[in-house]
């Protein structure tokens, strides 16, 4: 029986129909083993028939294409889709040789990915600290996250384990013009003080001083954390850190 419930659980129709199982069960099934054996063609005259029914788009099932699923309304979690919005409020224009680090952060970065940026001294660049969604979900100064260095030995996996995690707080990231790719972000990341590891744990001493500064292409970073308290109440000091949503 729990192993129906966990199945009817994904079916929308059952939570309006809860006494009729079995019928959620053979509807849901129906409905998309029809829906996804059907031709392109006949896909799109059921989704133009809807339209004219309800005058909404579908936002999931069988009627939906490729297309549709990674447009922005409806970014799914692990397509790595990132977006960003320039808001007044919420950045800040600066030439390229006044950011700590970032000229050769970009020289690093457009060498690995084979990418040509040209020479961003003297141009403007948008330091953000808002409105950044990776995956839908949303970024911005102060959030801390799981990340590698570029240049870190450690973050190649040798004898098939990987080396451990850096842990640290976002502090601005910055948007990149390129020549010949797509514009994409820079972050900079205050790495926090890891006080222990127990297990698969990590635990953060957030009265530590950062350990350093980093500037690295966003790709470098593996997931979005959050710091809660630590279990004992007197250790205000220490945080325990849990994963949100993966940036992949």
């Amino acid at each position: 029986m729990s192993c129906i419930s966990r199945f009817v659980g994904y079916i929308i129709r059952f939570i309006h129909n809860r006494d009729k199982v079995e019928m959620g069960i053979l509807l849901g099934y129906a409905s998309t083993k029809m829906g996804f054996a059907m031709s392109p063609e006949r896909v799109a005259e059921v989704k133009h028939f809807r339209y004219a029914m309800t005058g909404t788009e579908p936002t999931r099932g069988f009627l939906l294409s490729a297309a549709n699923i990674m447009d922005s309304k409806l970014t799914l979690g692990g397509t790595g889709d990132v977006r960003w919005e320039i808001k007044r409020r919420h950045h800040t224009m600066v030439e390229g040789w006044s950011i700590p680090g970032l000229l050769h952060a970009l020289a690093v970065h457009c060498f690995q990915a084979r990418i040509k940026c040209g020479d961003l001294t003297r141009v403007s660049l948008a330091c953000l600290t808002a409105k950044i969604h990776i995956n839908g979900q949303e970024w911005e100064e102060g959030v801390a996250c799981r990340y590698r260095l570029p240049d870190d030995p450690a973050s190649r996996r040798l004898l098939g384990q990987a080396a451990p995690w850096r842990l640290g707080v976002v502090d601005y990231m910055v948007v990149i013009p390129a020549q010949d790719a797509p514009d994409f972000l820079m972050v900079c990341v205050l790495e926090s003080f890891i006080h222990d590891r127990q297990n698969t744990l990590d635990i953060v001493d957030v009265l530590h001083a950062p350990l350093r500064r980093s500037l690295f292409h966003l790709s470098h970073v593996e997931s979005l954390v959050i710091y809660v308290p630590y279990w004992d109440t007197r250790a205000t000091h220490l945080k325990v850190v849990l994963k949100v949503a993966s940036t992949r």
